[in-house]
């Protein structure tokens, strides 16, 4: 069995209306005078912003990049008190939450079939087809109308087995699973796995792991995305960690999609460097990153020394086409082939 690990930066979410560090406090702002009332805990947070433009009259520095605002915060914490962590999880959450990309349901006996599982948005279709390809489902479909019947039974014996790992605190890929699990008549249908198992192998043949290094905020359990990243002050981010490295050890292949390898994330490189000392047969590391500048291959470049590594410029709307092909979403049945389409997603200009 083939063992495909995915590694998910912020460039897969923000398609779906996520923010990224550098437009976080600007979309917050915005979410904050459009109801003040429900986010008035945003107050105190942009307040603590405000202030901190004092630095600006010694020191070089970004406060329009969330990434940097909480780097300083939490030094200033560490060294001086006045915790305000919990404040600004609840911050980052509710902004999260609040800009995420609605799910839009249609009516059971929608014509495609691609519709009445995953709504009625081209975007969301393509993530839940996706998710899909990941967990092994195959689709089919009986009936018409509000009487049509969809059941989802699993491949058994896979020759890829999918495992995830991600920067992200959103659940992107649970929501539109479970979403989809409302519209099927199938009683039990597995998801994404999020157990620890910290040498990468599986209770149970056929499971897909999901491993959140920083955290998730269905859970409020979230790192920031800071200098810090306080792994070692949580024990359940320091399993999922290992979790991590356990599966990116395992991989075959690994695809990084939507994830820039900015300077910052030094720690990154490190984990990808730690996993590799037990990989036993990595055969590719492809790449997929908007990049209209360059620099962002050329920090893969210097990265990675591999023969067998790939990198394209594009955007995750585009992967995702290319991978979930739509072709067949009025027939009856229908069963993803994700491994062929990357190949030549990767393959073409």
């Amino acid at each position: 069995m083939e063992n495909v690990v995915y590694l998910l930066g912020a460039g897969f979410s923000a398609p779906f209306g996520l923010p990224v560090m550098s437009n976080f406090l600007e979309k917050s702002k915005d979410q904050y005078y459009r109801d003040p009332e429900t986010y008035s805990h945003f107050l105190e947070v942009i307040k603590t912003i405000d202030e901190m433009a004092k630095i600006k009259n010694y020191y070089n520095t970004d406060l329009h990049n969330i990434e940097e605002i909480l780097s300083i915060l939490e030094m200033q914490s560490l060294l001086a008190g006045g915790e305000k962590r919990d404040l600004f999880v609840r911050y980052i959450v509710d902004v999260i939450d609040y800009h995420t990309r609605k799910i839009t349901e249609v009516p059971r006996g929608a014509d495609e079939l691609f519709k009445a599982l995953f709504g009625n948005d081209a975007l969301w279709q393509l993530c839940g087809i996706f998710a899909a390809a990941l967990l092994g489902y195959r689709f089919s479909r009986s009936g018409n109308g509000p009487l049509c019947r969809i059941r989802v039974t699993v491949a058994q014996n896979r020759e890829t087995q999918y495992s995830v790992v991600t920067l992200n605190y959103d659940t992107v890929l649970e929501r539109i699973i479970k979403f989809m699990h409302v519209q099927i008549d199938t009683v039990t249908c597995p998801s994404f796995f999020r157990k620890k198992f910290e040498d990468g192998t599986k209770d149970e043949p056929n499971q897909t792991p999901l491993a959140k290094l920083h955290g998730c905020v269905e859970e409020k359990n979230i790192v920031p995305p800071t200098w810090n990243k306080v792994l070692l002050k949580d024990n359940n981010l320091l399993s999922t960690w290992r979790t991590a490295s356990g599966l990116l050890s395992q991989a075959n292949y690994i695809r990084i999609i939507g994830y820039s390898l900015p300077v910052s994330d030094s720690y990154i490189k490190y984990l990808l460097r730690s996993a590799i000392m037990d990989s036993r047969h990595l055969k590719r590391i492809d790449v997929v990153c908007l990049d209209p500048g360059g620099d962002v291959k050329q920090r893969f470049d210097n990265f990675i020394c591999y023969p067998k590594y790939r990198f394209k410029s594009d955007t995750t709307e585009n992967y995702l086409s290319a991978c979930t092909s739509l072709d067949g979403d009025k027939y009856d049945t229908y069963s993803a082939q994700l491994d062929p389409k990357h190949d030549q997603y990767m393959l073409d200009g």
